[in-house]
């Protein structure tokens, strides 16, 4: 991002798991995992990321998994159940996860487009895409054609 988009930035929520930060100009929220969390601080974080969307009432979320190693079946189906369902109520439009190469999320990010397609999920209500670099996430979220 440019200097100048810097500049707008909104540190919303920072601890030891993930910082999350608004970008008003942008209407991007931005989380970024620090290291691996259990199944609560999962939990904690993705809440704690639905009350900052409707607080904020962004457009855009780009999240940067690469701490995480894996997320349980469990987990994988608390997060479809409450934070993708939230999401595809919110102001949310498109969704990008960074995630390291082949890495276990890498899994449930499939799963995820797979359930979003086979519910007929409307572009128009939620786009899902994961990527390694947040370059090309940032490039694909802010890109209105996409």
């Amino acid at each position: 991002m440019e200097t100048r988009e810097k500049e707008k930035v909104t540190l919303v929520k920072e601890n030891s798991d993930y910082t999350i930060k608004v970008y008003l100009s942008l209407s991007l929220l931005t989380l970024h995992c620090k290291r691996h969390m259990g199944s609560e601080e999962v939990r904690q974080t993705c809440m704690a990321l639905l009350e900052i969307v409707d607080a904020y009432k962004v457009k855009y979320l780009m999240s940067n998994a690469r701490a995480l190693h894996y997320l349980s079946m469990e987990d994988a189906n608390w997060v479809w159940n409450h934070t993708l369902t939230a999401l595809r109520a919110s102001t949310i439009l498109k969704w990008a996860r960074v995630e390291g190469p082949a890495s276990m999320v890498e899994l449930n990010s499939l799963q995820v487009r797979r359930r979003l397609e086979a519910e007929g999920v409307k572009a128009s209500e939620l786009q899902f895409e994961s990527f390694v670099e947040e370059e090309s996430a940032l490039h694909w979220l802010l890109d209105n054609d996409a």
